[in-house]
């Protein structure tokens, strides 16, 4: 069973799928609230300004970080995206330090597997999941 907190790196697709039901509820109740306020549609007008901005928000993989500079013709000069993958990559290297050395013992495709189970439950994106786990035995 699910016993919370839980510390297992395996568990975290469970929690992912806890946070999509919560989330789905939130929605919800946000358009109901929307669609009961009827917003305006009449347009704003806005300026185009230089200037620079950093916003953290939270994804589905964890937070999420953009950080932008943009110019007085309204142009990005700088942008700079720190996603979850990067931000969960060296506790995924640690948690892997600890995971081999007890799986060095199974045949290699199936400590192949187990290790790619570990990387799949810290849920990187796909280029990252793609690259990451290289098996060597010497």
């Amino acid at each position: 069973g699910l016993k919370f907190p839980s510390y297992s790196p395996f568990m975290n697709n469970v929690a992912q799928a806890l946070e999509i039901i919560h989330f789905i509820d939130e929605a919800i109740s946000l358009v109901e609230k929307l669609i009961e306020s009827q917003p305006s549609k009449n347009r704003v007008d806005f300026e185009i300004r230089e200037g620079e901005g950093v916003a953290a928000t939270e994804a589905p993989r964890g937070l999420l970080i953009h950080h932008y500079k943009i110019n007085k013709h309204g142009k990005v000069e700088e942008a700079n995206i720190i996603t979850p993958t990067a931000q969960n990559l060296r506790n995924l290297q640690e948690d892997l330090k600890k995971y081999v050395p007890q799986i060095l013992n199974l045949p290699r495709d199936k400590m192949t597997l187990e290790a790619e189970k570990l990387v799949r439950a810290y849920d990187p994106c796909v280029s990252c999941a793609a690259r990451f786990l290289k098996i060597e035995s010497t």
